[in-house]
């Protein structure tokens, strides 16, 4: 797998078999009954590309977040930023086809990176991470007053953009770890800076509550109304 693309996996894993990836291989480390991989794909270009997040659904397509640096080529199709990293959401059909590509215009110099990925019920897609400088994203203008700022969108199952919105907290640096939707529309977002913060956004992108905690907020996961959070917790010495 080059170290400059993306790669992507799709496995036929029986409850019998296992599998995990040895960081410090180039190729899979098998453990036990391992499958055969069923396929992969890999894209990128001249600079260096992160694949974040991945998504599916019902039908089979395939929802990817990440970021690249200069150039990315992608099903005969070039991809070049303005920026030093643009942030990119692609969704792949069943058949493994580029359905469409959408990426995060940056101003020179700047960076926008994405870092997660959520669904709806309705098909809509969720993306956060962060930016610096100014954005124009689905014709509004978002601006950084920080080195980076905390950068959420929402867009439908088609790659337009409904909602771009940031919220600053007054830290340097902030960067949106994680997105969740839940059944109306509102958003659950975790972000880290020196701190760790968890925000819930209305569906219109407008602050309905915060908490701040010295702990590593690292997921969550909303069910029945309850929303449910991992972290990691450091010793008082």
């Amino acid at each position: 797998m080059s170290h400059a693309g993306i790669n992507t996996q799709l496995l036929n894993i029986e409850t019998d078999e296992a599998s995990h990836w040895d960081a410090g291989l180039a190729v899979p480390k098998d453990v036990g009954n391992a499958p055969d991989w069923m396929w992969s794909q890999s894209f990128g270009g001249s600079g260096k590309d992160r694949g974040k997040e991945i998504l599916s659904d019902a039908e089979g397509n395939i929802f990817i977040a990440g970021s690249f640096s200069g150039e990315m080529m992608l099903d005969d199709q070039t991809f070049t930023i303005r920026g030093l990293r643009e942030g990119f959401i692609a969704k792949f059909g069943a058949n493994r086809q580029l359905l469409w590509f959408k990426k995060i215009d940056a101003q020179n110099h700047e960076r926008t990176e994405l870092n997660d990925l959520s669904r709806d019920e309705n098909g809509n897609i969720y993306a956060t991470g962060h930016f610096s400088g100014t954005l124009n994203v689905g014709g509004k203008t978002l601006a950084s007053e920080n080195q980076q700022s905390l950068l959420f969108i929402k867009l439908d199952d088609s790659g337009n953009i409904i909602l771009a919105e940031t919220y600053e907290i007054q830290k340097p640096k902030v960067a949106g770890t994680k997105i969740k939707p839940d059944g109306e529309g509102n958003m659950y977002i975790l972000a880290r800076s020196d701190s760790c913060s968890l925000f819930k956004f209305g569906s219109s992108g407008e602050l309905l509550w915060e908490i701040r905690d010295n702990e590593y907020f690292s997921d969550m996961e909303i069910l029945h109304g309850w929303l449910f959070i991992t972290a990691t917790t450091y010793a008082q010495s």
